[in-house]
């Protein structure tokens, strides 16, 4: 279990508030399974959350849905439809962020899209923060358009791995799709 207090994602979420105008969405991804996108999705929502901030954590990630489980909340549905009228109710939990899953689309076309960036715009004017949790960027359209939709995207890179024709590709990909990478995050560190 990771520990969701780490004072780390304390200065994840200053460094978030210096690079972004709130109210803001951001993704989560990287080149890899197993970097650790939930656990900094999570860990930075909370500390949103527990800063006071209006903080929604989506669940975006078809293969690896583990949001509800990292923040200990109950199970999230998937949203049968993208609507922004009227918005989904989350799953709110007292001192958590509001968390919902969108973890069942995986198509995207213009329709899609459209509808994506609309919940996204409709997200925004509840929330402060909106955190998306995607799965890695090769798995296909809906994680780049996730990306682009968000006003900034933070890579999870796993700690110790070296740099790999993948991580350009990554970034590529996302800039390519509308994205804009913001920055890394280390993960995994080795228990000492």
């Amino acid at each position: 279990m990771i520990d969701l207090a780490d004072p780390g994602y304390a200065t994840i979420r200053t460094t978030l508030q210096s690079a972004l105008r709130m109210p803001f969405a951001i993704a989560v991804t990287s080149s890899r399974i197993g970097d650790g996108k939930t656990e900094i999705a999570a860990g930075t929502a909370r500390a949103f959350a527990a800063a006071g901030f209006s903080t929604l954590v989506i669940d975006a990630n078809p293969h690896a849905a583990k949001i509800a489980q990292t923040l200990g909340i109950a199970p999230l549905v998937p949203l049968a439809a993208l609507v922004a009228d009227p918005f989904p109710e989350p799953v709110s939990s007292p001192g958590l962020p509001d968390a919902l899953s969108i973890a069942s689309f995986r198509v995207v076309d213009e329709t899609t899209l459209g509808a994506l960036r609309l919940f996204v715009a409709t997200a925004k004017n509840r929330y402060a923060v909106t955190i998306f949790d995607t799965a890695d960027v090769n798995d296909g359209p809906f994680t780049a358009a996730c990306c682009a939709a968000s006003d900034g995207v933070v890579l999870a890179v796993r700690y110790g791995r070296r740099r790999h024709t993948e991580d350009r590709r990554l970034i590529a990909t996302i800039e390519g799709a509308g994205g804009s990478v913001i920055g890394s995050v280390p993960t995994r560190f080795p228990v000492r």
